[in-house]
């Protein structure tokens, strides 16, 4: 019998998967940039690991294949993806990660950052900002030079906040860009 703590799963397996809404790779981002396989080459091979669970959300299924074949061929690891989490796709599938014995988890999309027991990468993704424009509608949103502001950005432009913050700091000295590091953002095993 179930009780509101818990369930038989029955629920998990009768739900249609729901879509985020941020849809695949966008057509003109590169595999190789927009998967970030250069940092996560790098992972596996500093590492040593023989054994990687990739997990993509449904949105980026399709790219799934293409990713672990290249990983395989730049690493001579395993890979191993992971579909159909029984969870929310932002949470790490340690336990379809379990089925294969695997070293660590590369984790690709928005994810909720819960703490894990293996070595996890995050992997948001790279989506192109025309920076230009984006500076221009800040001049226009906000025509007082002496504006104090911060300026935030979904992790999926956390590559453009450099550029943006260079055509905005000559004009705006009281505005603050925060930045994510995802270069710096590896989820070691919980103690």
């Amino acid at each position: 019998m179930a009780t509101p703590f818990s369930s038989d799963g029955g629920e998990a397996l009768q739900r249609a998967p729901v879509s985020t809404g941020a849809g695949g790779r966008p057509p003109t981002a590169a595999l190789e940039d927009f998967y970030e396989l250069e940092r996560a080459v790098a992972f596996v091979r500093e590492n040593g690991f023989a054994k990687i669970a990739l997990q993509f959300p449904d949105e980026l299924l399709p790219d799934s294949a293409d990713v672990a074949t290249r990983m395989e061929a730049a690493t001579t690891a395993k890979m191993y993806i992971l579909g159909d989490t029984s969870y929310g796709s932002c949470c790490v599938d340690e336990v379809a990660a379990q089925h294969v014995d695997a070293d660590a988890i590369i984790h690709y999309g928005p994810a909720c950052l819960s703490p894990c027991r293996k070595p996890v990468l995050h992997v948001f993704g790279r989506k192109e900002l025309d920076v230009i424009r984006c500076a221009e509608a800040f001049q226009e949103l906000y025509p007082d030079p002496q504006t104090y502001a911060v300026v935030l950005s979904e992790v999926v432009y956390s590559h453009a906040i450099d550029d943006l913050a260079s055509q905005l700091r000559p004009i705006y000295p009281n505005v603050v860009f925060s930045k994510l590091d995802c270069k710096e953002l590896l989820i070691h095993p919980s103690q």
